[in-house]
């Protein structure tokens, strides 16, 4: 394992401190990737929780703050603490980034791949026509289905860039709605801080609708994940 990388629990055959199954913690000199369920629905859809060293610089504040008063709501205390929970993400390195999601897609499918096989053994152990068994039998099979179509989206997936965000990106969205800002005023407002943060193509100093329209594209992606819990 490199240096300053940190790995608590399962990830693909290595184990330092076990950890019931759902649960998974990874450390780097980058921040702490945390994922709490392999159950399809919860935890964010899947997404894991990042804490990032960056999030706490006070540059990274100041950026909050000006992105804030740009826009008149630095006396939203509830939104300037939701940014700053989703500054964690785009203040990292598209490297760094990448790397997180990486880590946490392999150990996915490593949980996964273990429950499965747990799961289908439970099943052939208790298959009968005894009907005190047909309960806890369609449990099982429930969960089965629900881990196997997860997996192959697992496994249809590679290191999206902006997947890491939809967690701590779709509160800021509710706040949006809450606080009644339109949807292109939104787009503009996620642009804006995504520029200041230099996240991905954002850090290019040019302003124009393509990047605006990228930005409405991730808003709209973060709410299309969270409906189909």
């Amino acid at each position: 394992m490199a240096k300053g990388k940190k790995t608590i629990g399962d990830r693909v055959g290595e184990t330092e401190i076990a950890l019931p199954p759902d649960k998974f913690v990874y450390q780097d000199d980058d921040g702490v990737l945390l994922g709490n369920s392999l159950m399809p629905g919860s935890s964010g859809r899947m997404t894991p929780l990042i804490i990032s060293n960056a999030q706490f610089l006070p540059k990274s504040l100041k950026k909050i703050r000006v992105w804030l008063e740009k826009y008149s709501l630095q006396k939203d205390d509830v939104l300037a603490n939701l940014v700053q929970a989703l500054t964690g993400v785009i203040s990292m390195d598209s490297e760094a980034r990448l790397e997180f999601y990486r880590v946490f897609r392999e150990t996915q499918l490593s949980k996964v791949h273990k429950q499965i096989e747990a799961i289908q053994t439970a099943m052939h152990l208790i298959s009968s026509d005894d009907l005190r068994l047909q309960k806890p039998y369609k449990l099982l099979q429930k969960r089965e289905k629900l881990l196997t179509a997860y997996q192959s989206q697992l496994k249809s997936q590679h290191a999206d860039v902006h997947k890491l965000l939809y967690r701590e990106l779709y509160p800021v969205l509710l706040r949006f709605d809450e606080l009644n800002i339109k949807p292109a005023d939104q787009d503009r407002m996620l642009h804006d801080l995504f520029r200041l943060f230099e996240y991905e193509d954002f850090a290019m100093k040019v302003t124009d609708q393509s990047m605006v329209n990228r930005a409405k594209k991730i808003n709209n992606s973060t709410r299309d994940w969270f409906s189909k819990i």
